[in-house]
């Protein structure tokens, strides 16, 4: 495991640094692969920009694992408690991640699940694949709007998440509030787009 930590607008002794990698090489119990040379982990401490009272630091924890993404964002009042909830966040995603039932191999093959729908790969290897998908949206007659009207949607309707055609860069968006109050924008990325 490959660990990185960067700091802002904060001041983080060695202690805390020390704290921050020997809790992320524990997390290399719950999962093999995660305490591999290919896990990456990037940690960013930072100043809390939230309005939340008494939150000073802000706590990202990005985790690179094989054929996987692993973040967990948080914000506390100390260092030390902002490394911790984050931890504690990485270890159910961990937990999840290794309880997958449909995985591949190092050559990229699937293995079986125990059950599920037998599905085959582009090789023509057959694998079983189980979704946990219940429900499946589909609408229609939508307006394209502004990045602050998705906003708007979003909240009226109580989701978290809204996708719509964004007026503002011309393609689909998915608009989504994040866990210290404020938003974020994922939409796909195109031929000729700046890094």
């Amino acid at each position: 495991m490959h660990i990185d930590i960067t700091t802002h607008d904060i001041k983080v002794n060695p202690e805390h640094k020390e704290y921050a990698i020997e809790k992320l090489e524990a997390l290399g119990r719950f999962d093999e692969r995660i305490s591999g040379d290919a896990t990456k982990v990037h940690v960013e401490l930072k100043k809390s920009v939230t309005r939340t009272e008494g939150k000073h630091v802000e706590c990202q924890i990005t985790m690179a694992v094989p054929r996987s993404i692993l973040r967990a964002e948080v914000h506390a009042n100390q260092v030390a408690e902002a490394i911790d909830l984050a931890v504690a966040k990485l270890k159910k995603q961990i937990e999840r991640y290794s309880a997958k039932k449909h995985k591949r191999d190092k050559e990229g093959r699937w293995l079986a699940g125990e059950k599920g729908i037998l599905l085959t790969d582009f090789s023509g290897e057959e694998y079983k694949f189980e979704s946990n998908i219940t429900r499946r949206k589909r609408y229609s007659n939508t307006s394209p709007m502004h990045e602050e009207e998705a906003i708007e949607q979003m909240e009226l309707i109580g989701h978290n998440c809204f996708v719509f055609e964004n007026l503002d860069t011309g393609r689909f968006s998915m608009v989504y509030k994040k866990d210290d109050g404020t938003y974020g924008i994922v939409e796909p990325k195109m031929d000729g787009d700046l890094e």
